[in-house]
């Protein structure tokens, strides 16, 4: 595996996906996986879609997604529903197939990939808490998981029955083989973690580290899109603050 960059929670900012893997491309990575969220939020969801099948050599279905393949209205809060309407006018019928094939949980190596929790993963459960990554390592049978999600990132390390989380954001963290890991890897699109960048994460296999890197991108051009395509504007002002 040697280097594998990690992306999720794109929620249709073409802006930041795009930067994100000219970023990846120059970090030298074998591979692409992600976590899911394509769409959602944001006002380009075809043209990320298309871009995650043609660069990801594994991507697992986020709740997001699920929503956009569902039958059925979609209903709920303007902000959410709104741009998943959107997602289903724009994608293609091939592009919907290819979405309602994605996995909800791949595990691949040493390596256990899914959107939110595996406690339950068909619910979308958030893990925020030390309990939430308690009930997740429960249904862990790898070293290693990684997750989205929350948008924010996130460590959580298992020592025998000791969960403790780690919040780093930024920079490299050395993984110890001998404990388990939770990586939440942050969101490209829409970050939560008061910090507007886009983030994603590199894992080296071989060093044993989990990078996060953070890539500046066009965050005027993203708002402008989502008010062009007549989605609400709260979902262009979080951009600003990274919230």
């Amino acid at each position: 595996m040697s280097r594998i960059a990690f992306i999720s929670d794109i929620h249709a900012n073409i802006d930041a996906l795009e930067q994100v893997l000219t970023d990846i491309d120059a970090q030298g990575t074998n591979e692409i996986f992600c976590l899911g969220d394509i769409v959602g939020y944001g006002a380009a969801p075809a043209e990320c879609v298309e871009l995650v099948r043609t660069h990801c050599s594994v991507t697992v279905l986020g709740n997001h997604d699920h929503m956009v393949i569902e039958k059925g209205p979609i209903i709920g809060l303007e902000r959410v529903a709104a741009p998943l309407c959107l997602a289903r006018e724009q994608l293609s019928t091939e592009q919907i197939k290819w979405l309602k094939k994605l996995p909800i949980v791949v595990e691949r190596e040493a390596l256990t990939l899914v959107h939110s929790s595996l406690y339950e993963p068909k619910d979308f459960n958030y893990i925020t808490a030390k309990d939430d990554a308690k009930w997740h390592f429960e249904h862990q049978r790898t070293p290693f998981s990684f997750i989205g999600h929350t948008h924010s990132p996130l460590i959580a390390i298992q020592d025998e029955s000791v969960v403790t989380l780690e919040t780093p954001g930024v920079g490299s963290f050395k993984l110890d083989p001998s404990l388990r890991y939770i990586i939440n890897v942050g969101s490209v699109g829409q970050p939560r973690d008061n910090y507007p960048r886009a983030c994603y994460g590199i894992l080296d296999t071989e060093r044993l580290t989990f990078a996060w890197k953070r890539v500046p991108y066009d965050i005027k051009r993203a708002q402008q899109r989502i008010r062009d395509a007549g989605l609400p504007w709260a979902n262009a002002s979080r951009l600003d603050i990274g919230y």
